[in-house]
């Protein structure tokens, strides 16, 4: 059994890494909480690297909050972790979480924003403006929560979440600007492997510039750009074909009379073509 071999090999060298990472995963699984803690705690005090005893000790704080322990003692973990790495961002973001399961939902908030003031990485910032969003819109603060999550995705362009869940809080506020612009942002952040998902971008970008913005040039633009992403790409293609076709009509002006108004515009010249899902 692998639980034994482990066990075996740390009653020989207790700090064996490979052998108490393993053990504490298997008695994780098992749900033997006692143990897999008394490990990790251990772990963390035989190493005198600040980030890898923040690392640990987050990792024990976690494991702590799963088995129900005491909320004091999972937060002195985390503020001994942040203590010795103050950028350790999944300390700072799990630190966030606790504080809003018991209802301190301003301490909840700081602590993500002290967190990114210190935390450089993407992969933790992202999760970090995700949390905060998460609070943002529960409390209301729709705009500030777009915000959060537009960060989010610009952090990580490749992840789809963050921008969808921005789109969707800045279209039931009518920004349409400010939606383009973080499309636009966001797409020029993809990495270059990633054709696939910049021509989803720069799709998204033509359908709000030609919908609700009404900017006929500017979608043009943006899906000549998905082309160049994804030549194949066959709505982007007739989107742009119609869309030249369309150009040197003169189409009558539609009212600005709120959000719904992308229904209409060039939108309704293409024949449903550039409607939004």
């Amino acid at each position: 059994e692998a639980l034994a071999g482990y066990r075996k090999v740390l009653e020989a060298d207790p700090a064996h890494d490979a052998a108490v990472a393993g053990a504490a995963r298997i008695l994780e699984e098992r749900q033997e909480f006692g143990e897999a803690l008394g490990l990790l705690d251990g772990w963390a005090t035989r190493t005198t690297d600040p980030a890898l005893r923040a690392e640990r000790l987050t990792r024990a704080a976690r494991l702590a909050r799963d088995a129900g322990e005491d909320d004091a003692a999972v937060k002195a973990r985390l503020e001994e972790a942040l203590a010795r790495d103050p950028a350790q961002g999944d300390a700072w973001n799990l630190l966030a979480n606790v504080h809003y399961e018991i209802g301190e939902d301003d301490a909840a908030l700081d602590a993500t924003r002290r967190a990114l003031a210190v935390v450089r990485e993407p992969e933790p910032r992202a999760r970090l403006f995700t949390t905060r969003a998460s609070l943002l819109e529960e409390r209301g603060d729709v705009r500030d929560a777009a915000s959060a999550w537009a960060a989010a995705a610009e952090e990580l362009p490749g992840d789809r979440q963050p921008l969808a869940c921005a789109l969707h809080l800045l279209r039931g506020l009518g920004e349409w600007h400010t939606a383009a612009g973080i499309v636009e942002r966001v797409a020029r952040r993809v990495p270059a492997d990633r054709a696939d998902r910049r021509a989803d971008l720069f799709a998204e970008l033509g359908k709000l510039r030609a919908g609700p913005l009404e900017d006929m040039d500017g979608a043009i633009e943006a899906y000549r750009q998905a082309l160049e992403n994804e030549p194949e790409r066959e709505d982007a293609r007739e989107a742009l074909e119609k869309l030249l076709l369309y150009r040197g009509d003169d189409p009558e002006p539609v009212a600005d009379d709120g959000p719904d108004r992308g229904e209409r515009g060039i939108r309704g010249l293409l024949g449903g073509l550039l409607k939004q899902p």
